[in-house]
């Protein structure tokens, strides 16, 4: 009882920051009760290249994108499964790349931004969805957003600090990108292929 009232105080206080910094830097759901939400900055780090060939340079403009921690949590508490949770978590922030390239291509989302990108301690998954994995510049950068993310981690996941004890200390935090010409190109139906159900 007791842990569980100090776990549900640490979830509405993070909860009160989290809505505090969105409304701050100014970041949005990408669709209504997704998982991805989205702000829009200038790049300040190194000049990277892609692997598509999109060149990042400094000022260009992009989007980053942040997890919802209370919609992510809905969904692991929705199934007794961690696999059934895991593979519904994925559908969910496939959809949301679908949705933002949609509104992309139709131009309500900032056009001009380039690419996106987050930081994450699950990047391993993130691959099938179309990114790709980056490995921090700045090891003690690296160590300060794995320590944030893991402290997250017990705090939304429901097995609490517990989860640390079957491995999760050893999650290290990296960068993930997806250019916006990737987005569109993995996101979009193709409109060559004729709609489902059509011979």
């Amino acid at each position: 009882m007791e842990e569980s009232f100090w776990r549900s105080l640490l979830l509405s206080v993070w909860d009160l920051w989290e809505k505090a910094f969105a409304f701050f830097y100014q970041i949005q759901e990408i669709q209504p009760g997704g998982l991805f939400r989205l702000n829009a900055h200038h790049y300040r780090g190194p000049g990277l290249e892609l692997q598509d060939g999109t060149q990042i340079r400094p000022g260009d403009l992009l989007g980053e994108l942040h997890l919802s921690n209370r919609s992510a949590l809905k969904l692991q508490l929705k199934y007794s499964s961690r696999v059934k949770a895991t593979i519904a978590i994925k559908k969910g922030l496939g959809g949301d790349l679908a949705y933002l390239a949609a509104l992309v291509a139709a131009g309500q989302n900032t056009p001009s931004v380039k690419a996106y990108y987050a930081i994450t301690l699950f990047h391993q998954g993130m691959r099938s969805l179309g990114f790709e994995v980056r490995e921090f510049g700045n090891p003690v950068l690296q160590w300060l957003y794995m320590v944030g993310q893991q402290l997250l981690l017990a705090v939304y996941h429901p097995s609490g600090i517990y989860r640390f004890r079957q491995g999760h200390q050893e999650l290290t935090s990296k960068f993930i990108w997806i250019s916006r010409a990737k987005l569109l190109h993995d996101y979009l139906p193709d409109p060559s292929q004729p709609p489902a159900g059509n011979s």
